[in-house]
């Protein structure tokens, strides 16, 4: 096994990597966890468990983990301790997301409401690896779905907020192609600032939330960009960045400069993949006009990322 923050090979409990991942993050876990996962490789290896049973057990294991981490002492005399660890986590970066023809949706795809979740749960996977690359903020990414909108949170420290950017974007780099293979192709825009939100209630308030809200609606593509509040903090110049300078098709408003993510870079062979998708856009019908217009300006974005780093 090997974990993103502190990698190496580890034993058949997880020793040494992914224990030191959790301290790192200040992750609270019940002793005898490592018993529990070295068990499991057992039983995988001598009675031949499917990789599907093995992946549920995990996840049960890493469901136990985020009970007992959720459980933690708050209140009372622990109050202080608690927020002496986040009260500089009042902004961050915020990328609201939703899916291009919901309304209706039942008619094309009668698996419409599985599909959704099947792919928020490989959403909170990819999160997952991003686990301790924030200072202060253990799990890093926050995934959250209302109806058909998912929303990525990162509370984080203004230094933070490149990594931060970069976190979310290669996030939809692989959101937005997965999108489109499961036919619910995604839409979105990042803001950075000032936010405040309740994870059990999925209430969600602040100047970042109403930008993100904002910007995503008015999308008329399949992509995400950065709203001015982000783009005017952007500071990563790397090669590998994923998020390159575009006009990004926005409703009812002339063009401007913002970057956007770049999810074609790595492609081989683009025009086979342009075909591909072409051809998943035929099956989303009818293309009326305002949804073809949609199709097109993402097509146009896709062949204008070749010179994409």
């Amino acid at each position: 096994m090997n974990y993103h923050s502190i990698g190496g090979s580890c034993d058949k409990g997880g020793a040494p990597y992914l224990f030191e991942n959790l301290k790192q993050d200040l992750i609270q876990y019940l002793t005898g966890l490592e018993n529990w996962l070295e068990w499991l490789w057992e039983q995988a290896a001598s009675k031949g468990l499917s990789k599907d049973e093995v992946q549920t057990a995990l996840q049960e294991l890493a469901d136990w983990v985020s009970s007992t981490e959720e459980n933690a002492p708050s209140g009372g005399v622990w109050k202080s301790y608690c927020d002496d660890k986040e009260k500089q986590l009042k902004t961050g970066v915020v990328t609201f997301l939703d899916v291009l023809g919901w309304k209706g949706v039942y008619v094309r795809k009668t698996d419409a409401v599985s599909t959704l979740k099947q792919f928020i749960k490989e959403i909170h996977i990819q999160a997952d690896k991003q686990r301790g690359r924030i200072e202060y903020n253990k799990k890093v990414v926050e995934v959250r779905s209302i109806s058909d909108t998912i929303v990525l949170i990162t509370p984080c420290l203004e230094k933070d907020v490149s990594t931060s950017l970069d976190i979310h974007g290669k996030l939809c780099e692989w959101i937005i192609p997965r999108s489109i293979d499961l036919e619910i192709p995604i839409r979105g825009a990042t803001a950075f600032g000032e936010f405040e939100y309740d994870i059990k209630e999925n209430i969600f308030v602040g100047k970042a939330i109403d930008e993100a809200a904002t910007w995503h609606e008015l999308a008329d593509w399949i992509g995400v960009n950065l709203t001015p509040s982000a783009e005017y903090i952007f500071r990563n110049k790397a090669d590998d960045t994923c998020w390159v300078p575009y006009n990004p098709p926005v409703k009812t408003m002339q063009k401007l400069d913002l970057h956007c993510v770049c999810w074609s870079k790595d492609w081989s062979d683009k025009e086979k993949k342009i075909d591909e998708i072409k051809s998943k856009f035929c099956r989303l019908g009818p293309l009326v006009p305002e949804i073809a217009s949609k199709y097109d300006n993402t097509l146009k974005f896709i062949k204008n990322c070749g010179s994409c780093p």
